[in-house]
């Protein structure tokens, strides 16, 4: 979905940081140039960022995971950001590009 088709999920109560430093919330991951950006749970805890789906999905299966020692945050333009693992660049190793829904919820993330 496109951000302005993502309704009330954006808002949603439950996304925010706790007192323990874990973070979730639905952010935007770029698949491919077909589908582009879409709308993913992300879960932030003891330093590894994974996503799913659904937050439903977060019982069953994993889409894929980040471990954040040593990586770097890099801003794009707009509410955009890349998580690079381990420090390196696109191209070099695992990376996540991702939206975030406003800038007050990208600098929470970031």
């Amino acid at each position: 979905p496109s951000p302005s088709s993502m309704g009330d999920k954006a808002k949603t109560p439950q996304q925010g940081t706790p007192p323990d430093g874990s973070k979730q919330g639905w952010l935007l991951k770029w698949t491919n140039y077909v589908r582009g950006f879409r709308e993913r749970w992300f879960v932030l805890e003891r330093g590894v960022l994974s996503y799913y789906r659904t937050k439903e999905e977060m019982q069953h299966t994993c889409r894929g995971t980040l471990v954040l020692k040593d990586a770097k945050i890099e801003s794009e333009t707009g509410n955009n950001f890349i998580v690079y693992a381990g420090g390196s660049r696109r191209g070099d190793g695992q990376f996540f590009q991702l939206r975030a829904h406003s800038e007050r919820e990208r600098q929470e993330w970031i």
